[in-house]
């Protein structure tokens, strides 16, 4: 019995994770194909079709598949989590028209006070759509040699990014709409508050 109910949450998880390649409408589709590293290794598809509507890199660094997903409800924007380097992982987002694809050139959403310009790491997770405004949560070295977020926290930028994008039949147009910094806890609760992160 426990085998079976192992099975059963196995395939609910793998068709998830399934769900997730495909827009909400059905119409477009991600699929993974063999690559070496920074070599093409995604194809986005019109999934009844099957025509491929254009390539794509997944990862920079480390061969790996997309880390995070996010179709908008009306299957106009995709938004990924990659892996650009090392010390970066980044957002992308993908307008579909038709049978059109193009990736959005994203607007720079680095934010501070204007004593620093941001080191080499940056990083992006828990991405998420509502209608078509994208939020994800952003973290990374505030100028170059900030050191380790262990021992400097001080030298790390935490907020979250919030950006609206144009509506079906309207030009994509990303547009920052509010950075709302987060206060990360560091003392006593530093390495719960890390570990959530990852």
């Amino acid at each position: 019995m426990k085998f079976l109910i192992l099975a059963i949450t196995l395939s609910t998880l793998c068709q998830a994770e399934v769900d997730k390649l495909t827009s909400p409408n059905g119409q477009y589709k991600i699929e993974y194909i063999d690559a070496l590293p920074h070599e093409t290794n995604v194809e986005l598809k019109n999934a009844k079709t099957g025509k491929v509507l254009d390539s794509a890199i997944s990862y920079g660094y480390d061969p790996e598949n997309y880390r995070e997903i996010a179709w908008s409800p009306n299957s106009r924007y995709l938004a990924v989590i990659t892996r650009g380097t090392r010390t970066s992982i980044q957002v992308q987002v993908f307008s579909f028209v038709d049978d059109k694809v193009d990736e959005i050139t994203m607007p720079i959403y680095r934010v501070g006070d204007g004593s620093w310009k941001g080191g080499r790491s940056s990083f992006n997770k828990h991405i998420k759509w509502d209608g078509t405004t994208l939020t994800f949560y952003c973290y990374g070295d505030k100028f170059e040699g900030s050191g380790n977020l262990d021992l400097i926290p001080e030298d790390w930028y935490h907020y979250d990014i919030t950006m609206r994008f144009g509506e079906l039949g309207q030009a994509a147009d990303p547009k920052v709409i509010s950075i709302v910094a987060t206060k990360p806890k560091w003392q006593g609760e530093q390495d719960a508050a890390l570990k959530a992160q990852e």
